[in-house]
């Protein structure tokens, strides 16, 4: 397993400012002390990759820099540069200019440096983030679609699309039964912690090319397959979360989050408690095929036949 990073914590002056210059500025989702009630004395926010963003108060930091006997930065200083990869050029102006509206500063406009597109703000606070696009890093639309999913830890795929927004039509691709069903599975779904998922699979729905190649694929494929699961946790229209039920074995667990991009939205979904190899290798398979046709969809496109996409 490779090594990661967690959690990163960060000293702040005014917990309920910084709150709402990363959670309503910036759009990040507050999964602890989300309100500040009961005297909380920090606030956490879930990020891609299981890592964690933590804000607590200078005093509560020195406590455990104490321990450590390590003294706390001045603040102003940058012993750290966040960095987050943009999925575009425009993005990277985008989410500089949100940061600066929600209350950070930004020094200057973007600019190429040799590592790639990027620019810069600070936080009320001062800490230094790094805005950038590197092609190399996750490329342009039609370079990270192409993307096979990757395996961030044991058990688990991940994949990353950028999708044509806006955001509210992506969310009911992944909603509405009747559009899921053009590109994953119909059925209802509870839109609330702890409400029921349900997913029928009817592969032939996929195929809205009807050569006689594929007639016997279609055929195959009329029966509907079931499954039923219940949401983890849901905050539309960016962040949903579902325990997914097999015929045999654990459940897995699937999480989609969305994130504006200018006109594009990022879509990062992980499929968790898979179990073997073999079951990643098909789950992953399975993923990138449905994810092609969501895009199709979203662009107006009329997607390949899904049998002979997903075997490639």
């Amino acid at each position: 397993m490779k090594p990661a990073i967690n959690c990163i914590t960060l000293p702040v002056d005014d917990l309920k400012k910084s709150l709402d210059f990363y959670r309503d500025g910036l759009g990040l989702p507050a999964q602890f002390s989300a309100e500040l009630k009961d005297g909380a004395d920090r606030t956490a926010f879930e990020l891609a990759g299981d890592l964690w963003l933590v804000l607590m108060p200078r005093a509560e930091f020195a406590k455990c820099t104490k321990i450590a006997h390590q003294p706390d930065a001045p603040r102003g200083s940058s012993e750290c540069i966040l960095s987050y990869f943009a999925a575009s050029k425009e993005d990277v102006d985008v989410i500089l200019k949100r940061g600066n509206a929600a209350g950070g500063a930004a020094p200057g406009e973007a600019e190429d440096q040799p590592s790639g597109y990027s620019g810069y703000f600070t936080d009320p606070d001062g800490h230094l983030w790094e805005i950038m696009w590197k092609p190399a890093l996750v490329g342009d639309a039609t370079q990270a679609n192409r993307k096979h999913g990757v395996a961030p830890e044991v058990g688990a795929i991940s994949f990353m699309r950028v999708l044509p927004g806006p955001i509210e039509r992506v969310w009911a691709y992944l909603t509405v039964s009747e559009k899921r069903g053009k590109w994953f599975a119909f059925g209802p779904m509870e839109l609330r912690a702890g409400g029921r998922v349900e997913l029928h699979f009817l592969h032939a729905n996929l195929f809205p090319r009807r050569s006689s190649r594929h007639r016997s694929a279609i055929n195959n494929t009329k029966e509907v397959t079931r499954a039923i699961g219940r949401v983890n946790r849901c905050e539309p229209p960016r962040l949903l979360s579902f325990m997914w039920a097999k015929e045999s074995g654990d459940d897995s667990e699937v999480a989609i989050e969305l994130i504006p991009c200018g006109e594009n939205v990022l879509l990062m979904l992980t499929h968790r408690r898979l179990g073997d190899r073999g079951t990643m290798v098909s789950v992953a398979s399975g993923w990138h095929t449905h994810l092609g046709i969501l895009i199709d969809h979203l662009d107006g496109r009329v997607p390949p036949p899904f049998c002979s996409t997903h075997v490639r």
